[in-house]
């Protein structure tokens, strides 16, 4: 008796939750220092971040409902970013896998798709105005975007 009392109301929670996500690889474990991945990295390593739900990154989304298999592994997606867009001075960094419309942002074909933003914080960034302005630098976040299934690169921005 005590079974069909809650047989109910788990059943209907579970109807409304969906379909389950599957963790992503390396999503639940500490980061792998910088320096353990990228040979001459002194950058401290933060979380490693998983878009789901209602969260945002810059131009990425949450990957619920695109399933996250055949994605690279977080310490794969910092190796392709040092082989394409290494920012050696960088404080920090972090890895986030999000999706979004490649087309739309012109990151190449297939709609919602999945990517890596390895996010260098603490770099120069560029500086622009006319030449000879009196600017000062400007530090902040640079972030190299990968293909989340094959590493490739995809574009950077800040």
């Amino acid at each position: 008796m005590r079974f069909m009392r809650w047989a109910a109301p788990i059943a209907l929670l579970l109807a409304d939750c969906g379909e389950p996500v599957a963790p992503v690889p390396g999503e639940a474990t500490p980061p792998t220092p910088c320096e353990e991945v990228i040979e001459g990295c002194s950058a401290r390593r933060l979380g490693n971040v998983v878009l789901r739900g209602e969260a945002t990154d810059g131009a990425l989304g949450s990957i619920d409902g695109l399933g996250a298999s055949g994605v690279i592994g977080f310490d794969d997606a910092l190796r392709a970013a040092q082989a394409n867009d290494f920012r050696g001075e960088a404080k920090t960094v972090r890895v986030a896998l999000g999706s979004a419309d490649a087309a739309e942002l012109r990151w190449g074909s297939g709609g919602e798709r999945l990517f890596y933003a390895v996010q260098w914080g603490g770099v120069r960034l560029p500086i622009y105005g006319p030449p000879g302005a009196d600017r000062q630098p400007d530090f902040g976040t640079w972030a190299t975007v990968l293909d989340a299934k094959t590493g490739d690169f995809v574009v950077c921005e800040f």
